[in-house]
């Protein structure tokens, strides 16, 4: 189990957790993800300068839709009574601290670690302790986890994106 780490970093610097994995889903922060379109783009117009206008473009096109989905993260969660998500696995650290709450993983950064009872235990416990109304499965893990979690305290088990049925 994993809370979202108090790192103070530049944008799209990945960085280590406990368990020593680094944590790929820097792309999930949308400000993070504009530091990688500038990076694809300077790789696209080196490659191939006769196009560079239009890799340019749609650049600008990408960051600007990333800016407004940022502004929609901050909107939609500017009046949340919650300040922790649980979801099924630890990948969205960056997304958590970009927007000021922590995130907990019932799973590992990689996907193919099985929590302990123990494990298991501290997130009902918490979930139970803070009240949450919701834990959120992924589309790609099995649900089970999460609604083992979602049983053993009366939250909702609600999918962050399109999964099959909870």
């Amino acid at each position: 189990v994993h809370a979202a780490e108090e790192l103070e970093h530049e944008e799209g610097e990945e960085h280590e957790h406990e368990h020593g994995l680094i944590d790929p889903h820097f792309w999930l922060d949308p400000l993070n993800a504009k530091v990688q379109v500038d990076n694809i783009l300077a790789a696209f117009v080196k490659a191939d300068p006769e196009n560079a206008d239009f890799y340019r473009s749609n650049a600008e096109d990408l960051k600007s839709r990333l800016d407004a989905l940022h502004q929609e993260f901050v909107d939609g969660l500017a009046d949340r009574t919650k300040n922790v998500i649980v979801t099924t696995h630890e990948g969205f650290d960056y997304l958590a601290e970009r927007y000021g709450f922590e995130a907990y993983g019932v799973i590992g950064i990689s996907g193919d670690s099985q929590p302990s009872g123990h494990d298991m235990k501290e997130l009902t416990d918490l979930v139970k302790s803070l009240g949450l109304h919701y834990v959120f499965g992924e589309p790609i893990y099995s649900n089970d986890l999460i609604n083992t979690i979602a049983d053993g305290t009366g939250a909702q088990g609600m999918c962050l994106f399109l999964c099959a049925a909870m």
